[in-house]
């Protein structure tokens, strides 16, 4: 699933117009953002968080950093190099947070992920020190 869209991109890229005719051009953009999304989904999964993230809280925090993620490929991809490694940088450690702390981007625990949280065996244990009428 792309994090963004080449509009997105663009919004983003005074520098850069991003059209059918232009190099890049939309097409390509669109391989970048795919190519980014997946890089993004990979990292998420490595620390557990479920791909592709959908819930719409979380994809505003997503978003911006795929943005940064295929803006340095476009700027790559027309030899603007050190304007690329500036964003490229951004990317990295908006990145880099996430897999320190996936809470971050991890869906919302559910009661049963609580900490704390005790589930009953579905089986009842018998107490050993409970004592029947007879027993005492």
């Amino acid at each position: 699933m792309a994090y963004c869209t080449w509009q997105d991109v663009s919004a983003k890229m005074q520098e850069i117009e991003i059209s059918a005719d232009s190099n890049p051009n939309i097409t390509e953009v669109n391989g970048f953002i795919d190519e980014v999304s997946a890089d993004m989904d990979v990292r998420m999964q490595s620390v557990g968080i479920d791909v592709p993230v959908t819930l719409a809280d979380k994809l505003l925090v997503i978003r911006p950093i795929a943005v940064n993620g295929s803006k340095a490929e476009v700027l790559r991809s027309v030899g603007m190099y050190e304007e690329a490694k500036a964003v490229q940088g951004l990317y990295e450690d908006a990145m880099n947070r996430i897999v320190d702390n996936p809470t971050i981007i991890q869906a919302e625990e559910t009661v049963s992920q609580a900490p704390g949280f005790y589930q009953p065996p579905a089986t009842p244990i018998i107490d050993r020190f409970e004592r029947g009428v007879k027993q005492w």
